[in-house]
C-alpha cells in the first residue's frame, strides 16, 4: 500500500533463517534494533538500521552488590517462560543441582517468569522429586528479576533475554537449553550462529559457558559450577567481564530513541 514501515526490535535473522532478510529489504524503511551487533548485520544487507539501546540496560541500578563469602552457595534456576521449555529444562537444572549439592554446600531457588503460574514450576519440581527420591528444599519465587537474581552467587539460565539481564546485573551464570531430539534435528540446519547466549554475542567473546542439547550433561555442568563456586578469583573475573560487556549496551533509553526515530520517519515522508 506504500505505507512506510518502521520495525522496532528485529527478528533474529542473524541466527535463524537468514533468508528472511529479503522480506525486510523489500518492506522495511527503517529497522530499530536493540542489540548493538545487529546494526552491522543489516548494513551488510543494505537495510537502514539504527541501534536505539536495550531496555535491559535499565537494570543497572540493581547491579548485585558484592556478596559476603558463605560456606553455603546460593544458586538460582531460571527455566524459561514457555511450558514446554519448563518441562524439559527445569528437570535438567534440578539434576545438575542434585549433583552440585553432593560435593558443595548449596541451596537453590527457582525464579518463575512473570507470566508463568508458580504452580507449574511446583508441579514439575514435585514430579522430579518423586522420580529421583530427592528433596532439594527448592524454594520458588516470583517477582522482579532485578530483585531476585542478585541474591544468587550464580545461576543456571535458559537461553534468551534473561541471559542479558544476568549480564547487566553482574550475576555469574551458565546457559542451558534443551528441546526434544526430533525438534532439534529438524531445526538445527536452519540455525546460523556459533553461540546461543546473547551475553556472549554482545560481548564478542565466550564469557559464559553454553550447554545445549547433548552437551547439557548434568555431570559436566555440575562439575564446572562447583569449580566456579570454589574459586572467588574466577567468579570475580566473570563478574568483571559481564560488567564490561554490559557497557556495550550503552545508556540510551530504547523507548525514547525509538519514538524519536519514528517521528523522523513520519516527518521525512511528509516532505
Amino acid at each position: 500500500l506504500g505505507v512506510p514501515v518502521c520495525y522496532f526490535i528485529s527478528p533474529q535473522l542473524w541466527a535463524w533463517r537468514p533468508s528472511r532478510i529479503r522480506t525486510i529489504q523489500k518492506n522495511v524503511e527503517k529497522m530499530l534494533v536493540i542489540l548493538p551487533f545487529e546494526v552491522e548485520f543489516y548494513r551488510r544487507h543494505g537495510v537502514n538500521a539504527r541501534y536505539v539501546g536495550n531496555p535491559v540496560a535499565n537494570l543497572r541500578s540493581f547491579v548485585a552488590e558484592p556478596r559476603k563469602t558463605e560456606a553455603t552457595s546460593t544458586i538460582a534456576l531460571l527455566p524459561g517462560s514457555r511450558r514446554r521449555e519448563i518441562d524439559l529444562i527445569l528437570p535438567l537444572q534440578l539434576d545438575i543441582a542434585r549433583r552440585i549439592r553432593r560435593s558443595h554446600p548449596s541451596r537453590f531457588f527457582a525464579v518463575s517468569a512473570p507470566d508463568v503460574d508458580v504452580a507449574l514450576i511446583r508441579r514439575v519440581y514435585e514430579k522430579w522429586r518423586r522420580l529421583r527420591g530427592t528433596n532439594l528444599g527448592l524454594s520458588i519465587k516470583q517477582g522482579p528479576i532485578e530483585k531476585l537474581l542478585p541474591k544468587a552467587d550464580c545461576a543456571m539460565i535458559k537461553s534468551g533475554t534473561t541471559t542479558l539481564q544476568a549480564m547487566v546485573l553482574g550475576v555469574p551464570f551458565v546457559m542451558l537449553y534443551r528441546m526434544s531430539p526430533l525438534s532439534y534435528c529438524l531445526l538445527r540446519p536452519f540455525v546460523h550462529t556459533k553461540t546461543y547466549c546473547l551475553a556472549n554475542l554482545v560481548s564478542g567473546e565466550n564469557i559464559v559457558r553454553e550447554y545445549v542439547q547433548g552437551t547439557a550433561n548434568p555431570d559436566v555442568v555440575s562439575r564446572y559450577i562447583v569449580e566456579l563456586l570454589r574459586s572467588p578469583e574466577r567468579l570475580s573475573e566473570m563478574k568483571q567481564k559481564l560488567k564490561t560487556a554490559s557497557k556495550r549496551l550503552g545508556t540510551k533509553d530504547a523507548s525514547t530513541e525509538a519514538a524519536d526515530e519514528i517521528v523522523k520517519l513520519v516527518e521525512s515522508t511528509r516532505t
